[in-house]
């Protein structure tokens, strides 16, 4: 039997190697069209094959995500040999991702909140990226090249205020590293009593009492292996990070891992998410940015929702004070001059934050992007997933039995070609 070399699957650049010939790939075509596959349907493993061996085991591991053997064609990758090819089609452990929508669960407080929400409702998630400094210089993040400033202090405590006031179910804490920022520890005494979610690279070494002030913690981990984290996040130890997430495990934090897939890691995603089973972490695939061709499918072929609903409830605020109508509105894989400004509500070092959120400023652009989404909404997950459930929601005349399971369509794959049809 033909021997495989399946360690070409942890090598960047032999993952995306130009040495396959036009013939190959033709062969590889045919080959998977001859036994009745689309080459760019989307796959998973079949969930009833188990104990496959060594040989196909590492192929296997990429459709724990939906991707299609079209992508891997395509992109001349030397793991398409055709003898272990041939004997995953034969075997038929591959099954159409159609067969297993993602699904919602929708009860009757989500139910609520997305059928009532407006433009005059008050915030209930807050990022504040209290400072733009940071260790790494992501391949997919400018912030580097950012003014690198810390939110002061005083406006910290100000907006912290202001939304204890408003009313508010989740303050974010992001960057930059926010655990850069000269006065993180002060910060932590003013929320540890108060939902809060700190969003962290985990490269700066975390101490334990840090942690147990901090009530859940998102680490981004988009590799294991150095040499991939590396080409990736630039400086940083991988090492390190997975010190701070045990630490932040002992220390009684909720910690989910998220990745942001790309062409770079996306042949090592499933050894993060072997890790977070290990771990019992949850893992959460990001796929906020959109600057390294992410596709979304929309199995459905349903229209995308004319609504985005998330600036509703949702905003961020830098550390020179705009508040963006959403997290991807701030757009980090871009110079920090040429983000879109149209939709920046206001700034928090001129007006309170509650002044500027109930402003008619701010509520004619959140109005506006019911009927008319922004540019940055492409792309973007939060705007798809949760406006086809906000989509539906608003258009039944009365609440259905409940719990609901609503049934969404927005798989991923890495491909040359970007976006649904309009």
């Amino acid at each position: 039997m033909h021997a495989f070399n399946f360690s070409i699957l942890h090598k960047l650049k032999d993952n995306l190697s130009q040495n396959s010939s036009r013939r190959k790939l033709v062969k590889a075509f045919k080959l998977v069209k001859q036994y009745g596959y689309d080459p760019n349907q989307l796959y998973i493993i079949n969930p009833s094959y188990c104990g496959h061996s060594d040989r196909n085991n590492q192929f296997l591991r990429f459709f724990k995500f939906p991707i299609s053997l079209g992508y891997l064609i395509q992109h001349k990758l030397d793991i398409i040999e055709d003898l272990i090819l041939s004997e995953i089609l034969k075997q038929d452990l591959l099954q159409p991702f159609s067969s297993y929508p993602l699904q919602m669960n929708v009860d009757q407080a989500i139910w609520d909140f997305y059928g009532t929400v407006n433009e005059s409702s008050p915030p209930s998630q807050v990022q504040l990226n209290i400072t733009n400094r940071c260790v790494n210089r992501c391949y997919m993040c400018r912030k580097y090249k950012w003014p690198q400033e810390d939110m002061p202090i005083i406006t910290f405590r100000e907006i912290v205020e202001d939304m204890q006031k408003m009313g508010f179910d989740l303050l974010i804490l992001s960057g930059g590293e926010p655990f850069l920022h000269r006065d993180f520890d002060e910060i932590l005494d003013m929320v540890k009593d108060m939902p809060t979610l700190a969003f962290t690279s985990g490269t700066v070494p975390l101490s334990f009492d840090k942690m147990r002030n901090l009530k859940r913690v998102q680490f981004s981990v988009d590799a294991l292996d150095p040499r991939i984290y590396r080409i990736i996040r630039g400086p940083g130890n991988v090492e390190t990070v997975k010190k701070n997430i045990r630490k932040a495990k002992e220390a009684g934090c909720d910690v989910t891992i998220t990745t942001v897939i790309q062409k770079a890691n996306v042949f090592h995603v499933p050894d993060i998410m072997e890790f977070c089973e290990k771990e019992n972490i949850p893992f959460l695939p990001s796929v906020v940015h959109s600057y390294d061709n992410l596709s979304f499918y929309n199995l459905n072929d349903r229209p995308l929702p004319p609504l985005c609903v998330v600036p509703f409830y949702h905003c961020l605020i830098d550390p020179l004070g705009d508040i963006f109508v959403c997290c991807h509105h701030h757009e980090d894989n871009t110079d920090y001059e040429k983000i879109d400004r149209r939709f920046v509500l206001g700034n928090v070092f001129n007006s309170r934050f509650s002044d500027i959120w109930f402003s008619n400023k701010a509520k004619e652009i959140k109005k506006g992007l019911i009927e008319n989404r922004a540019p940055f909404c492409q792309g973007c997950y939060r705007y798809l997933l949760e406006n086809d459930v906000t989509s539906f929601i608003r258009a039944c005349d009365s609440t259905i039995s409940l719990p609901y399971t609503h049934t969404y369509f927005f798989p991923l794959e890495i491909m040359h070609h970007l976006r649904v049809p309009e």
